[in-house]
């Protein structure tokens, strides 16, 4: 019998809730609308919108400074790449990267990874600059960003290439692809770098990279027919919690055995997802312009 998660809250946002992400020190989430043209922010304490920020159409993607002070925000189309205060609430750059999807900032916090429809820019967060191109990750929209603990490495899942690639930070120069199950989307790193999970949209089997070896295996099975397109895991590693579209639910799948421990069921279709820093709760985007909390410990 599967264990069920209860969901203490659920906040209105913007038209067309795209992506979600927790602030370091856990206290506000933002949110992008990507219908609605803005960002929202949430804060955790109350579970209540404090702000909405109008960026650019389309906004997508979203990354925090190491130190939460800033967040890059990317536009699907002509928006670029926005870098917002988060004490202000306030644009303060736009770095002109086209059709941008995803961002992730550097552990050390001194550059990003971009990933857009033909592939994978990197821009310096001094500056608010491109400074390179990488090459061999074009072809494909760039759904998922994720860096390796240490910072030697970035991975990048390719929506219609059916696999992630692997770059090398120091060299901008790709070292691996690796195939994993039909249009892969967000990804989550485990605690210690070890494992990637990757959620697969249009699959019901999950995989996840061995980091080290750079081979994958089918670890998890969506119940219900279609795949997943959000990832999140908890800080020890233990569970990796999934968005499963087809039957609105969202699933505990524990990394040890790849078996489904929970589900949360939704009346509507959940999308990306957020792990709170200390792993006490979960934040889901909707499709009914919605996020919902999810409370896993007290």
């Amino acid at each position: 019998m599967l264990d069920i998660l209860p969901i203490t809250a659920t906040i209105a946002v913007g038209v067309g809730p795209r992506a979600i992400e927790i602030s370091p020190d856990g206290t506000f989430a933002f949110v992008s609308s990507n219908a609605a043209g803005n960002v929202s922010r949430i804060s955790t304490i109350t579970n209540t919108v404090t702000a909405t920020i109008t960026t650019a159409p389309n906004p997508d993607g979203i990354s925090f400074a190491p130190d939460g002070s800033y967040a890059y925000v990317t536009h699907d189309y002509n928006g670029g790449v926005k870098r917002v205060n988060t004490s202000t609430n306030t644009v303060t750059a736009t770095v002109p990267v086209t059709g941008a999807r995803s961002v992730a900032i550097s552990p050390d916090g001194t550059y990003a990874f971009v990933g857009d429809d033909v592939g994978v820019q990197r821009i310096s967060t001094a500056t608010n600059a491109l400074t390179a191109s990488v090459p061999s990750t074009g072809g494909a929209a760039i759904l998922g960003i994720e860096f390796s603990p240490d910072g030697s490495a970035v991975w990048a899942s390719r929506w219609s290439g059916a696999n992630v690639v692997r770059i090398n930070t120091a060299s901008n120069a790709v070292t691996h692809s690796i195939s994993v199950p039909a249009n892969p989307h967000q990804m989550t790193m485990s605690p210690d770098g070890s494992t990637l999970y990757v959620a697969s949209y249009s699959d019901t089997n999950q995989a996840r990279v061995n980091t080290a070896t750079r081979v994958p295996t089918n670890w998890a099975v969506i119940p219900g027919g279609g795949g997943s397109q959000g990832t999140a895991i908890t800080p020890d590693g233990a569970y990796v919690y999934m968005s499963a579209y087809n039957t609105n639910r969202i699933l505990r799948v524990s990394t040890a055995t790849g078996a489904v421990t929970a589900a949360i069921q939704l009346s509507d279709t959940p999308a990306q997802l957020a792990m709170s820093p200390d792993g006490k709760f979960l934040l889901v985007c909707r499709s009914g312009n919605t996020v919902s909390r999810i409370q896993l410990k007290p």
